[in-house]
């Protein structure tokens, strides 16, 4: 039986490969640190549609059903990263995530809407 770790390493594999980061986003080098990092100290998950309103939540839950970025793919696939989410008590959502930056042993995700470019 496949775990969930494996089915998304799989599809990770195949989906990185379709789905290249976006040149100059940021999320290229985070994607790349987050490949090697074997330790997080602290994890900082910036919300910033913080505010508890129907429309939000109506438009994250429509983008459940779009296959993970190279970004999440990449959160998803470090294990260190998965148990520094897996130790608060917080709700995480995987798919909201649009970036990330990592200093040192620290993690900040960006949850959200992205700034509008």
């Amino acid at each position: 039986m496949m775990t969930l770790r494996t089915a998304l390493a799989a599809a990770g594999l195949s989906l990185l490969a379709v789905l290249p980061a976006q040149a100059g986003s940021g999320n290229d080098r985070a994607i790349r640190a987050l490949a090697t990092l074997r330790h997080v100290d602290r994890l900082v998950v910036v919300d910033v549609a913080s505010m508890s309103d129907r429309r939000i939540w109506a438009k994250r839950a429509a983008h459940s059903y779009w296959p993970l970025t190279p970004l999440q793919l990449a959160i998803a696939n470090n294990p260190a990263v998965v148990e520094a989410i897996n130790r608060t008590v917080w709700s995480f959502d995987l798919k909201s995530i649009y970036a990330a930056r990592i200093e040192g042993y620290t993690v900040y995700l960006y949850e959200g809407e992205p700034p509008p470019s």
